[in-house]
Order: structure tokens, then sequence, then C-alpha cells
């Protein structure tokens, strides 16, 4: 999770963050429970953070340029067909958040971001992330490896939906509901609805 722009302390007091603003919420976590839970002084905290929202902003771009960079990269694979690219998607995702619930309730509790606005570096990757995607989606489609019925624009907000749902049940309860083990569902259920024949 953590940046190579931050120092240790940093990513320790992100990490601290990430459990207080998952369990509690944003508007409840305050600022002086995540100075605690990491061991720093309020003072601390805000002298490396301004304010909580910083705190998420900063939590939030960690995880979508982690999504969005793997997503690019797997796009250009050469080496991949557009079926072997949507599974790749698939354990990109999967890999973002398994073994970390808190990470994966803060993700889906906080804010979203929007398609229409590029303005900041958060929604650039969002954007990014999913235009990958689409455009995996077209070229197999452009292929004839995906039925050309399907809109990739509807699919990849399906794909994406899916998984974020997928990932807050496992988040709520991850002991009876192992994220891990739902890969090869997961992977099956989306390439066999869209496959053309």
């Amino acid at each position: 999770m953590s940046s190579p722009h931050l120092d240790k302390k940093d990513a320790h007091i992100l990490k601290s963050a990430v459990s207080v603003i998952a369990q509690k919420g944003f508007e409840a976590a305050s600022m002086r429970e995540i100075a605690r839970v990491a061991g720093v002084s309020t003072k601390t905290l805000y002298h490396r953070f301004h304010s909580k929202r910083q705190l998420l902003d900063s939590l939030l771009e960690s995880i979508w340029q982690s999504l969005a960079d793997g997503a690019m990269s797997i796009r250009e694979d050469a080496n991949s067909d557009p079926l072997e690219k949507i599974d790749a998607i698939v354990e990109l995702f999967i890999n973002t958040f398994n073994n970390d619930p808190d990470r994966a309730l803060l993700f889906v509790r906080s804010y979203q971001p929007a398609l229409k606005d590029e303005s900041d570096s958060l929604k650039a990757h969002y954007v990014n992330f999913l235009k990958a995607l689409g455009e995996i989606i077209q070229r197999g489609i452009d292929r004839q490896y995906i039925h050309t019925h399907i809109d990739p624009r509807a699919f990849i907000f399906f794909i994406y939906g899916g998984m974020r749902s997928l990932l807050h049940e496992w988040a709520l309860n991850p002991g009876p509901f192992p994220l891990d083990a739902m890969r090869d569902s997961i992977k099956y259920q989306i390439k066999h609805g869209v496959l053309h024949w």
C-alpha cells in the first residue's frame, strides 16, 4: 500500500488510518484516534497530514494508482489474448485487497471518483483503470473472442460493480467467504458470459 514517496512513519500512519476509517467510517473516525493507533502525537499527525480528508485521499490514491497502473500494464501485454487479460484484471483486483479486509472496507465505503472530472490524480487513476478495461474488452470484440452485442462501456461497470460488491461482502465477513477461493469462479462467470460462440 505504501508509495515510494512516503517515509516509514507516513506509511505506518496510513496503515493505522486504514484500520480506523474502515472500522468507524470516515465521519466517525477522528484524527486523535488515528494518532493513538499509529502511536504518534496528534501534533505529529497534523504535521504530516493536514486533515482527515488528505489522509483518506492519500489512501485511495494509493489503491487507485495500483489498480490503474496494473490495468494499463495488462492492456499493453502483447503475449496475452483479451480473455487472459480479463483474467489478469480479476487477479489484479483480488490481489490488491486479498488478506486486508480493512483496506477493502475503506475502498468500498469511501468516496467514489466520477468519470466526468479528471481534474485530480485520484479521478485520473480511476478513469485510466476503466479505460484500460474497456480497451481490453473492445479488443476482445474486435478479435471475436467476445460477443459483438456486448457494449464495452456498460460491461466495464458490470465487472467493476460486481467486483466491488463481492469485495464488500468479503470484507464484512472474510471467514466463510474467502476472496482468494473465488478467483476461478469470478473468471469463469465473466468469461462465459461474454464468449463469442
